[in-house]
């Protein structure tokens, strides 16, 4: 079974970008507020994706993960009216429709979990060889 983090990523290079809802729609819903929202703020945070918009002037990764959960939960469920949640106001806007895209870090993170898988493989591979070579080789021997 694969992660919800890495299901996103994956989803998010072979489609390039999403609407912000989109991604929202892929998570898991659990408890339904802005704790469903922590492993997406967890890929923004850790440089895996990222948005074009700016909170107070500052990119969205340099929110800390609390805030970042709270920002993209009042952008998606807000959409274009106001609203309120946990005495933060939001003001429209309907943010849900803006893009969300991976980064060359989440691109280079899917090539190397694809080259220790071809490692993986090929070292399982190389083991059985060896088996069958070494037990023909004591056949011949015996």
């Amino acid at each position: 079974m694969e992660s919800v983090s890495l299901s996103i990523i994956r989803r998010l290079t072979d489609t390039r970008e999403m609407e912000l809802r989109d991604v929202a729609a892929i998570l898991p819903k659990r408890t339904n507020d802005h704790l469903d929202f922590y492993p997406l703020a967890s890929l923004i945070k850790g440089g895996y994706l990222d948005l074009w918009l700016e909170t107070n002037g500052e990119p969205l990764r340099d929110q800390n993960e609390m805030e970042l959960t709270l920002t993209l939960y009042m952008w998606v469920v807000g959409g274009s009216k106001e609203f309120e949640y946990r005495g933060i106001r939001q003001h429209g806007g309907d943010f849900g429709k803006e893009k969300v895209f991976a980064t060359a870090k989440a691109y280079f993170l899917l090539d190397e979990m694809r080259t220790k898988r071809w490692e993986r493989l090929w070292a399982f591979a190389a083991g059985i060889l060896t088996a069958i070579i070494a037990t023909s080789l004591r056949g011949l021997v015996d």
